[in-house]
């Protein structure tokens, strides 16, 4: 046995930073869920490549970004960006999004990787705690 042995069965993390405000053209790298080390939250990530940007200081093109959403106190929010990100990518209607589909894109095929999207981010303000986060938008990217 080499000392490469099992190589295969690891999983490899890219250093991909989180979407930050501007608008981009990306393809889909991989998109992966699981659960999170320290508090065992499942989480959803899209791994997206930049093929354009206006905001080549955060991401230049060739970088990755990273578009995540975990499950908090409000599960329907994670189910809906979830959702949303997934009917955007395969170009289906909303509610053609079922734990199946998601749980196919997500796995090892990685149906997705390819597909070409425009992301808006922008930054929000919660009303409440005044939090400030990023919110995102997907748009399939389709030949004209």
């Amino acid at each position: 046995m080499g000392i490469f042995a099992g190589i295969e069965n690891v999983e490899v993390r890219k250093n991909a930073k989180y979407v930050t405000p501007g608008k981009y053209k990306c393809t889909v790298e991989a998109i992966r869920q699981g659960l999170t080390k320290e508090k065992n939250t499942p989480y959803f990530v899209a791994e997206l490549k930049v093929v354009e940007s206006n905001n080549t200081d955060d991401f230049p093109v060739g970088s990755t970004m990273a578009w995540m959403t975990k499950v908090n106190q409000y599960k329907s929010y994670f189910l809906k960006d979830v959702a949303l990100f997934v009917a955007t990518a395969t170009g289906s209607d909303f509610s053609e999004v079922t734990e199946a589909v998601v749980e196919m894109v997500s796995g090892e095929e990685q149906p997705l990787t390819g597909v070409l999207m425009e992301v808006v981010a922008y930054e929000g303000e919660n009303k409440t705690s005044g939090k400030r986060f990023t919110e995102t938008d997907f748009r399939l990217c389709v030949d004209a």
